[in-house]
């Protein structure tokens, strides 16, 4: 559902809107937050800075070549921050 050929001319925006806020509108988390509960969230290594209005492939496609070969993790605000507003106080 997250294939590359549905991101190919999203932009990081659209992408949010298309699945990040879907995926975690009923619980309002962070995508990471909501799915630290299977251990699949590790701590981040690596901060990602992008523009929202650039295409999101664009960003994945720098990120693997710049880290091709290696298994980095990598902190990205559409999945580590909520992407829903709310009141609730985080520790970041």
């Amino acid at each position: 559902k997250w294939g590359e050929e549905k991101l190919r001319s999203m932009t990081t925006t659209d992408v949010t809107e298309r699945f990040v806020k879907p995926e975690t509108q009923r619980s309002k988390l962070a995508w990471c937050e909501q799915e630290a509960s299977g251990g699949a969230v590790l701590t981040a290594e690596w901060f990602v800075s992008h523009a929202w209005k650039y295409l999101f492939i664009d960003v994945v496609s720098a990120l693997s070549r710049h880290f091709e070969g290696s298994d980095p993790v990598v902190w990205f605000d559409i999945l580590s921050v909520s992407q829903h507003e709310t009141n609730v106080e985080r520790p970041y």
